[in-house]
């Protein structure tokens, strides 16, 4: 399926995809939702996402902000350049990580095109507002732990051992997109198949429900985006070499 042709139509006819849904920061979400789904993921941000993993293998391979790499002291004190995500536990200590229920399911895929084409804007736009497509670089760091996750408890298949072809779909007609605006867009469900940068017996994108999750491109991205790979020219834009 196109779906640059089915976001175009939608667009046209004025379909939207967020009648009864809103982001809103993880902490309100918590007093205002107590569904065991909701726990199931503040339990993986906090668990698994803001926690280390060993089979990882991010000890003396993972860069830091400032080039240098992750010790075994830094390991060793779970420090959160050593955890899974290195920025998850600002974001959720700066009251900078929100959430967003959606109800759609793996029938519903238009509707969810719809929907992240519209977070592209609304991410910039939610304080600490920046948009790296006005000023071309990218987010400092007063800004840079911002996040944003859309979950679908009711996609189906939530529970499968293997990959989910409608989320991988979207994922990779909406990275060129996202990437062109200076942020990144990451795809998790409980089958994902994708292996970590630094370890291929590691799984860092298995999440409880299907969810995809936005945040600002940031230097270390290089290792998702290899030189010679699809979108390599997008991240220079905003990581020029030897800069």
């Amino acid at each position: 399926m196109c779906w640059g042709l089915v976001l175009s139509v939608l667009t046209l006819v004025h379909v939207h995809a967020t009648e009864c849904s809103a982001m809103i920061p993880l902490s309100r979400a918590l007093q205002q939702d107590s569904s065991p789904v909701l726990k199931s993921i503040d339990g993986w941000l906090r668990k698994f996402i803001c926690d280390t993993r060993r089979n990882q293998n991010v000890i003396g391979n993972r860069h830091k902000s400032d080039r240098s790499l992750v010790s075994q002291e830094e390991f060793d004190r779970k420090d959160k350049a050593a955890q899974v995500c290195p920025f998850v536990a600002d974001s959720i200590d700066r009251d900078q990580f929100w959430v967003e229920r959606s109800e759609f399911t793996r029938h519903q895929t238009p509707q969810i095109a719809v929907r992240l084409n519209e977070l592209i804007s609304e991410f910039v736009l939610t304080p600490p507002e920046y948009d790296p497509r006005k000023t071309g670089k990218p987010a400092p760091a007063e800004v840079i732990s911002k996040c944003f996750l859309l979950y679908f408890p009711n996609f189906g298949n939530q529970g499968s051992s293997g990959a989910l072809p409608e989320i991988d779909q979207l994922h990779k007609a909406f990275k060129p997109q996202y990437m062109d605006a200076g942020l990144g867009l990451g795809q998790f469900y409980a089958g994902c198949p994708i292996e970590g940068v630094y370890s291929k017996g590691f799984r860092p994108l298995i999440s409880p429900v299907p969810a995809f999750a936005i945040r600002y491109l940031a230097v270390h991205d290089d290792v998702f985006n290899p030189p010679g790979s699809d979108f390599r020219h997008v991240y220079e834009k905003f990581f020029p070499p030897g800069v």
